[in-house]
């Protein structure tokens, strides 16, 4: 297990940085998932995983025909179970619940090549207490 960013190997520099949630993404056991071990990961995740690492703004990158999930620090105040970065690299609509039903769509034009749509939404998300709260975000 690597969290420390100087301990990595050059194939996996691109996990270097992200804070808390940099260092459960260079901990996470990879080669017992799908993904496989990181150095292995196809160049346009490893690009935007490493973009989201370092990105101030809350990022979630949904990758693949299993839509799995990534995010970066500034998101994981959005998801209850971020903290412990059990739901890295699960499919999204594991882990975003109800936001997931209304982005899929958006996700699903992306994945088959057509034009992004932006697109604003509203409605509630559960912190990380259990509490419903108002809550505000695009993609």
């Amino acid at each position: 297990t690597i969290a420390r960013t100087d301990d990595l190997p050059a194939s996996e520099k691109f996990l270097s940085g992200g804070g808390d949630t940099g260092r459960l993404l260079r901990a996470k056991q990879w080669q017992a998932t799908a993904l496989g071990c990181p150095a292995d990961w196809p160049d346009g995740l490893r690009f935007a995983v490493r973009l989201m690492l370092h990105a101030h703004d809350p990022v979630v990158v949904i990758w693949g025909r299993d839509s799995l999930a990534f995010w970066n620090d500034a998101y994981r105040d959005l998801l209850p179970q971020a903290e412990s970065g059990h739901g890295l690299g699960r499919p999204a609509a594991e882990i975003l619940g109800t936001v997931w039903s209304d982005i899929a769509p958006h996700i699903q034009r992306v994945m088959k090549g057509e034009v992004a749509e932006r697109s604003e939404f509203a409605g509630q998300r559960m912190n990380a207490d259990g509490v419903r709260e108002s809550g505000h975000w695009n993609c």
